[in-house]
């Protein structure tokens, strides 16, 4: 029998800044310079996906 898998996107689910602190802070409490790298990246993503980052360069037509 094969094990049946299904995709996970961290992004899906930090949509909210309450959510992406919870995220950011779990990352900082363990203290490893890699992994709050790739949590701020994903939080970065995030709000780039849905619209909301701030430094995300304005798209003009």
């Amino acid at each position: 029998m094969a094990l049946e898998t299904i995709r996970f996107d961290i992004q899906d689910f930090i949509t909210t800044a309450e959510r992406q602190a919870g995220y950011l802070e779990a990352a900082l409490e363990d203290g490893d310079p890699d992994l709050i790298a790739t949590a701020i990246a994903d939080i970065r993503e995030a709000r780039r996906r849905n619209g909301s980052d701030p430094d995300a360069p304005e798209v003009t037509e």
